[in-house]
C-alpha cells in the first residue's frame, strides 16, 4: 500500500484563509528555514517567509543563493514546501511564483496556499540550536578522513548540519551513510554513530543567515542509552531556546 500523504490528512489540514495566514506569520517572525522541492522532480532550495500580505493574496520570500535555481522556480511556478515550526511539523504548496520588489529587495511572491498542513509528532521534534550554543558533529568522511560541522537542530531521529564549505555539496549523495560520527557534546561524544544523508538543502542569498549548505540525515546504529541521553539534551536546549525567545520577544 503506498504511503497516505500527510496533506490529504484532512485532521490536521487549516483551510481557513486566518488560521492559514497566523502560521505562515509565525514562521517569518521565527525565521523558520522552509524547504522548497520545486514541482516536477526539481531540485530542493532553502528559503525564509519575509512577509504576509493577505490583503493582496500573497506571501513573499526570500530567493535562493543560486540563480539558476530561481529561474527553475519561476519557471515551474510551483513547490512543496517543509518547515519546522517548534516542533510542529508544517506542509504546504506555493503556486504563482513570480518576481516581487519589497523594501528595494528582490524577493519571490506566491500565491498564499489554500490549505496548511500542521501537526506536532514527537518522533520528528526538532530543536533549534541556540545562538549562544556551538555543537558540532564529527564525521568520518570515506577518503578524507574526519570533519566537522555545525548543527543546525537536533531530534532523536535525525540532524541537520551547516555545511559552510560545501565539503558534501559534490562528494555526498542522498542515501549516503557516514560513520563512524559523533556528536561533540559532553556527555555524547563517547557515543558514535553512523548518519544516513537524507538531503541537500542550499543556501539563501550569501548576506543573510542561512549561508552555508545545510544537510538533513538520519541517525543509524544508535542504541537506546544513547536515545535517552539525546532526548534529555534535546529537552536541555529546547529551555535554553524558549528562554533566548522571551528574552528577544517577537
Amino acid at each position: 500500500m503506498p504511503p497516505v500523504d500527510p496533506l490529504r490528512s484532512a485532521a490536521y489540514l487549516l483551510d481557513k484563509p486566518g488560521d492559514v495566514a497566523e502560521k505562515l506569520r509565525v514562521m517569518a517572525r521565527q525565521r523558520c528555514l522552509v524547504s522548497l522541492t520545486i514541482a516536477g522532480g526539481g531540485p530542493t532550495l532553502g528559503s525564509m517567509v519575509v512577509a504576509v500580505m493577505p490583503e493582496r493574496g500573497v506571501v513573499v520570500l526570500d530567493p535562493s543563493a543560486n540563480g539558476q535555481f530561481n529561474r527553475q522556480l519561476l519557471a515551474a511556478g510551483s513547490a512543496r514546501c517543509e518547515t519546522q515550526v517548534n516542533g510542529i511539523e508544517a506542509h504546504f504548496e506555493l503556486s504563482g511564483f513570480k518576481e516581487a520588489t519589497l523594501d528595494g529587495q528582490t524577493l519571490l511572491a506566491a500565491a498564499i496556499p489554500e490549505t496548511l498542513f500542521w501537526r506536532q509528532r514527537r518522533a520528528y521534534y526538532r530543536v533549534t540550536i541556540p545562538t549562544g550554543r556551538i555543537v558540532r558533529c564529527r564525521i568520518q568522511l570515506r577518503e578524507d578522513g574526519p570533519a566537522e560541522f555545525a548543527v543546525h537542530n537536533l531530534s532523536i531521529v535525525g540532524i541537520a548540519l551547516m555545511d559552510s564549505g560545501g565539503v558534501l555539496r559534490e562528494t555526498a549523495s542522498t542515501g549516503q551513510i557516514f560513520g563512524p560520527c559523533r556528536l561533540l557534546v559532553p556527555g555524547l561524544d563517547d557515543d558514535h554513530f553512523s548518519l544516513e544523508l537524507r538531503n541537500k538543502v542550499e543556501p539563501l542569498r550569501r548576506d543573510e543567515l542561512w549561508s552555508a549548505l545545510r544537510v538533513g540525515a538520519a541517525f543509524r546504529g544508535i542504541g537506546h542509552t544513547f536515545e535517552i541521553k539525546l532526548q534529555k539534551y534535546i529537552f536541555e536546549l529546547e529551555r535554553e531556546f524558549r528562554r533566548e525567545q522571551d528574552a528577544g520577544g517577537d
